[in-house]
């Protein structure tokens, strides 16, 4: 009996299979139950597709010899073939406990894995065959495409590429890795690897898209529009490659040819509800909105249950200030797709806009429920921080980890929703840097994709007579910034200028605008024209000067700087830093904010003489008695943005409380109506000992005036390293003294510049120990708080922070002077 087993193993094994079951057959013949034919017998079964007759025989060999490790191999494999997934894997995990070292074990248990769709579990097995075996190149490759998969790109690039050296003609394997490669933004050796691919298959449709997204990736945008289009050409009818070339005509700013071909796309395609969303996802970033949201309204009649044409809608209603509409729509979006973060953190961005602060922080505080939370890319992370950071809540934005790797990291797309979210971190020098750096990142970005117009653009033409000056803006309405707007253009020499605003948001109902309308030469409204379209303009009104007022903030069109309309364009006043973009060739500073080391700004600094700002609309209300006479003790306060203050600024701000007995803070902000805020807050300060009884967070009314509230505070105290501006002047205005902190780049010296411009420079400290020995001094010097209460206001008037005459004249001789120096 031995010998017939040994004799139709060795045929099996040669692959003799009818001679090799005929021998196990005149074993169970004479032995029925015999374990060994049993079990051979049901593996040439199973080698022929009969898994069900193989996994009988198996089971009834297992029967006889619960010991053999092998047969439950075979018999895991037989199932996975039958689709009887869990029983496979049951069987099979069983084996590899007992054959560890079995490449072949963990190799059918990944294939149960996979077929069972947990991929995570499958990629592991095959990784320990291969492992096991590494002969064998089949794991490696089960391995490279279960991780690739699950998208676990590191691992799949390290088995494509060991897989390669054993089978370097695989050329989908080749395709796949460099894939992998580009999702590390390995980009080079993306675009090798799928070179290589395009030379065995050089008529691939797939592989010239997947070339012409590496390329678009490494900024070789000629390059990648030559594969996409090769793409169309050899797959006319596959919609994807036309998409493929479509998004690139967007990134180029070609919309309308990129729009041409999208329309005949959904022509062939009008059912397709996600093609229609994600066309219109597109539309809207180029501000096409009817189109847009006609499309998505389409989408949804064609699939109710698309979530991500609801979050388009929502998107869609906030950015014409509908947040009421917006909330709608976003809830219906989470109400179809609960895990829609995208849509959650919209819904939130909505709620804050409503000043619906507790609902924004409630909300994302169930975020963190979600799986890899703290994983999400830079732009998700960021919006997270921004709404954390509104409510106090560091302990959650400690959770998060270290915000700054996820942003060298991130794909440039996402970077400059994130800049405002570093600005509040950008403290040292390493980390300004850091934030130079993106910013530069997101600039060359832009202007890289803009190349195309430039080099088609007509040469400036300088024209006879004024020198014409374009503001660009999104604040040319009831907003702070529109404060140190309007003294210009009440003041600007009529006869050498001509200057235009540029208004990137039309509230036409908005007195405000009405006043900047007339108060300028030309008022352009820009909100429906894409950036190219918004440059060609100012480039047809002979823009001589142009300067971006609203960097990286709320409906910046800072990017059609990138198609450099004008010859000297200059960045001021509404975006404390450097906006990144080379083709901004300056940056309006002064003496007191200009930054003190090199490399702070990618722009050269514009140096004017006197004071870089100059405000108006400075309220008449009446200032009273200083506090401390009333309540017997001094109180410390700030009204700036909360997004400005950090822990360590509470401590300092605790720290001067400690040093002051019977001191108290107040705070007053919309967001202090806020429950969250406040708790977070109390929690803050308690940890120096400072308890609830000395601290008043007022929650200001939509229509109160924050004027009122410096008649309840002594000292007003900054935020650092984003300082206070236009609440500095208020304060100081109202009669009260700012202790304020400087550093080296701009965004930490603009109180530095306020404060010297007025004559109170040494309330302008370069350290946190200065900080607070010049509030307690100052708290301690009552007499001087109580004479400043009274002529500070007379003080800042004489300042050039109210000289509109003066700051007009010297903007102009600054824009003469830069304008002069180009003939």
């Amino acid at each position: 009996m031995l010998a017939l087993l040994q004799e139709g193993l060795a045929r099996h094994q040669a692959g003799r299979l009818d001679e090799a079951i005929e021998l196990y057959q005149r074993v169970l013949k004479e032995r029925p139950t015999q374990p060994d034919a049993l079990h051979l017998s049901g593996v040439i079964h199973h080698q022929r597709g009969d898994s069900k007759m193989a996994v009988k025989l198996i089971r009834k060999a297992l029967k006889g010899d619960p010991s053999n490790a092998n047969a439950l191999v075979n018999l895991g494999a037989a199932l996975t073939a039958l689709e009887r997934w869990e029983e496979a894997g049951d069987v099979l995990q069983e084996a590899v406990s007992r054959l560890p070292n079995s490449a072949e074990a963990q190799g059918n248990l990944g294939a149960a894995h996979e077929r069972a769709g947990r991929l995570s579990d499958a990629a592991s097995s095959y990784r320990r065959a291969s492992e096991l075996n590494p002969a064998n190149p089949q794991y490696l490759r089960r391995w490279a495409d279960s991780a690739y998969n699950i998208g676990v790109w590191q691992e799949a690039a390290t088995a494509f590429d060991r897989y390669l050296q054993m089978v370097p003609g695989d050329t989908d394997a080749r395709n796949n890795m460099g894939l992998a490669l580009q999702e590390l933004r390995r980009t080079d050796q993306a675009i090798e690897a799928l070179q290589r691919s395009l030379a065995d298959q050089p008529d691939n449709a797939m592989i010239h898209a997947n070339l012409g997204n590496a390329l678009g990736q490494a900024g070789r945008l000629v390059e990648a529009e030559i594969h996409f289009r090769r793409s169309v050409e050899l797959a006319p009818d596959d919609w994807r490659m036309q998409i493929n070339l479509v998004n690139l005509l967007w990134e180029l700013g070609r919309i309308d040819e990129a729009f041409a071909r999208i329309e005949k796309v959904i022509a062939t395609r009008p059912d397709d509800a996600q093609l229609l969303q994600q066309t219109a996802t597109r539309l809207t970033g180029v501000r096409h909105y009817e189109r847009a949201e006609q499309l998505l309204k389409r989408a949804i009649e064609i699939d109710p249950n698309l979530a991500e044409a609801y979050n388009g809608l929502g998107n869609i209603a906030a950015l014409r200030f509908d947040y009421a509409g917006s909330i709608g729509q976003y809830s219906k979006a989470i109400e179809l797709k609960p895990d829609h973060l995208l849509a959650h953190l919209n819904l939130c961005m909505a709620l804050l806009k409503l000043r619906r602060f507790d609902e924004a922080a409630i909300r994302t505080y169930g975020l963190r429920m979600q799986p890899d939370y703290a994983k999400h890319e830079a732009a998700t992370l960021s919006r997270i921080i921004q709404i954390l950071k509104i409510v106090a809540d560091f302990d959650g934005i400690e959770l998060l980890g270290d915000f700054w790797p996820a942003i060298e990291m991130a794909p440039i797309e996402h970077l400059s929703p994130a800049l405002l979210t570093l600005l509040s971190m950008a403290e040292d020098d390493e980390h300004i840097e850091r934030m130079v750096a993106a910013s530069r990142r997101v600039g060359v970005d832009l202007e890289r994709k803009a190349a195309w117009k430039v080099e088609a653009a007509p040469a400036f033409v300088k024209r006879t007579g004024k020198i014409r000056i374009g503001l660009v803006s999104a604040d040319f309405r009831s907003h702070s910034a529109a404060r140190c707007i309007l003294p210009l253009l009440r003041g600007y020499d009529r006869d050498r200028f001509e200057l235009t605003c540029y208004s990137a948001v039309s509230a036409t109902d908005d007195p405000v605008q009405r006043t900047i309308m007339g108060l300028s030469d030309a008022f352009v409204e820009i909100d429906a024209m894409d950036d190219p379209a918004a440059a060609d303009r100012m480039r047809a009104d002979g823009m001589e000067v142009l300067f971006d007022l609203s960097g990286w903030t709320a409906y910046s069109r800072l990017p059609l700087f990138a198609y450099k309309p004008a010859p000297h364009q200059v960045s001021w006043l509404g975006w404390p830093f450097t906006s990144g973009l080379p083709s901004i060739g300056h940056f309006l500073v002064d003496r007191f904010n200009a930054p003190t080391r090199p490399g702070l700004l990618v722009e050269s600094p514009l140096v004017m003489d006197g004071s870089w700002v100059c405000f108006e609309n400075l309220t008449q209300t009446p200032i009273g008695d200083a506090p401390f006479k009333r309540n017997g003790h001094i109180t410390f306060g700030t009204l700036n943005n909360t997004y400005k203050v950090s822990q360590k600024q509470i401590a300092l701000w605790a720290r001067i409380m400690a040093a002051v007995p019977g001191s108290r803070f107040l705070m007053a902000r919309a967001e202090v109506r806020s429950l969250v805020f406040c708790r977070n807050m109390l929690l803050e300060f308690s940890k120096y000992g400072i308890g609830e009884d000395r601290l008043e967070l007022i929650g200001q009314a939509a229509d109160a005036s924050h004027f009122d509230f410096y008649n309840q505070f002594d000292v007003s105290l900054d935020t650092y390293p984003v300082v206070g501006g236009v609440t500095t002047m208020d304060s100081l205005w109202m009669g009260v003294p700012v202790v304020a902190m400087y550093g080296a780049a701009f965004h930490q010296r603009i109180g530095h510049s306020i404060l010297n411009h007025c004559g109170l420079g040494e309330f302008s400290v370069p350290t946190p120990e200065a900080f607070v020995e010049t509030a307690c001094r100052l708290a301690a010097d009552t007499d001087r708080l109580a004479e400043m209460r009274t002529e500070l206001r007379s003080q800042v008037a004489e300042s050039p922070l109210l000289d509109v005459s003066g700051f007009a004249a010297r903007f102009g001789a600054a824009i003469a002077g830069l304008v002069a120096k180009s003939n």
